[in-house]
């Protein structure tokens, strides 16, 4: 059996357990974290590791579709009108779906652990400044998306259908 079979045959085994698959992201995750702190460095590997992972949270709660357009692109799109779009129940789509997201989280976090063990990616950079426009980014991110929910009427927290008490 050739390795791509085999990790093949281990996704499919995980596919229907998210605690387990989290649980080793977690796990993964805790490794990371306990090597940034015991070497005391690797921040500029952590500053990319954040915004891959803001990159693919964002992909994670938006919806699919060709009606609704990337929350980042136009900064005001007036042209959006509600009755274009039929209002019938449709199931929210994402962007990158819930294995998918694992995968991507899991290997960014593999990634950037296996990064910390070479020192030419220990650029000297000024922590401060870093921190301060990652939290800039963040709240710009989060403010931006949550209007696009407003503006497009989704919520990716809810999978269940609306109903009106009558």
């Amino acid at each position: 059996m050739d390795l791509k079979t085999l990790q093949q045959i281990y996704l499919d085994r995980l596919a229907p357990r998210p605690d387990v698959r989290w649980g080793i992201t977690g796990v993964l995750f805790l490794f990371y974290c306990i090597r940034i702190w015991s070497t005391g460095a690797f921040y500029l590997i952590t500053y990319c590791l954040g915004i891959y992972l803001l990159h693919a949270l964002i992909l994670f709660l938006t919806p699919k579709g060709e009606m609704i357009p990337d929350p980042f692109e136009n900064i005001e799109d007036d042209d959006y009108i509600p009755e274009t779009i039929d209002n019938e129940f449709k199931p929210f789509i994402r962007n990158l779906p819930e294995f998918d997201f694992w995968m991507f989280v899991t290997k960014i976090v593999g990634m950037a652990l296996i990064g910390t063990y070479f020192g030419i990616l220990d650029v000297p950079v000024y922590t401060p400044i870093l921190v301060v426009y990652f939290i800039f980014m963040v709240g710009y991110t989060a403010k931006r998306l949550i209007a696009h929910m407003k503006k497009y009427n989704y919520n990716p927290f809810l999978q269940s259908k609306e109903y009106y008490k009558k």
